[in-house]
């Protein structure tokens, strides 16, 4: 909201002056204003005294200013929401749920509404059972050193076990049974010679 160069003892002052009898031409010739704004403040502010005009004017300043810190919260906040759904993967978002919970646990609820993670989240305790797949897995990579994961998931399948691709790969990784890519071998460069032939007979000679 612009700033208006007259106080509100000012415009109070005028609008008096239209009530005395002054006409619109008068005033705005001789206080350079427009008979726009004059008829403004005349519709939003006639009949005030200059203690209500003036608490009036404090209000809509007050209002403007909110008006625009609103617009920024709410811009920071869309930027906000959109990093943690582009960003922030499910298990950083626990690990933020947890340490809020912790620190501020008054505004858990918030969090959660913003992050769009469930509360019960927080007291989940996980029911799966890998350990019969572990031992399975285990001995695989003792009777078989040089076989990779699919592999041992081809082994496992056909004796009977029906036990998911991705479930498996993890406690595969999480056992530390990922072989380690052989590296490709690099020739070395070869280096061009002076362009000089070499005689047939040199190669004869061996």
């Amino acid at each position: 909201m612009k700033k208006s160069k007259f106080s509100a003892t000012q415009v109070a002052a005028i609008l008096k002056e239209f009530d005395n009898g002054k006409s619109v031409e008068d005033i705005s010739r001789e206080h350079s204003v427009s008979r726009a704004t004059f008829y403004k403040w005349r519709q939003r502010y006639g009949g005030m005294e200059a203690s209500e005009l003036k608490r009036v004017k404090e209000l809509e300043e007050e209002n403007a200013r909110l008006k625009r810190m609103y617009a920024n919260l709410a811009m920071e906040l869309d930027v906000a929401k959109y990093i943690i759904e582009k960003v922030l993967k499910p298990c950083m978002k626990q690990d933020i749920l947890v340490d809020i919970k912790r620190k501020r646990p008054k505004d858990i609820s918030k969090a959660c509404r913003l992050l769009k993670m469930n509360r019960s989240s927080l007291t989940y305790q996980s029911v799966k059972d890998d350990k019969y797949l572990e031992e399975q897995l285990l001995q695989l990579g003792k009777d078989h050193p040089r076989e990779g994961f699919w592999k041992c998931y081809f082994r496992l399948r056909n004796q009977g076990d029906k036990t998911n691709h991705k479930r498996m790969h993890r406690v595969y990784r999480n056992l530390g049974l990922s072989l380690r890519r052989k590296a490709k071998k690099r020739l070395p460069q070869r280096v061009k010679g002076s362009g000089s032939a070499v005689p047939f007979y040199t190669y004869l000679e061996y």
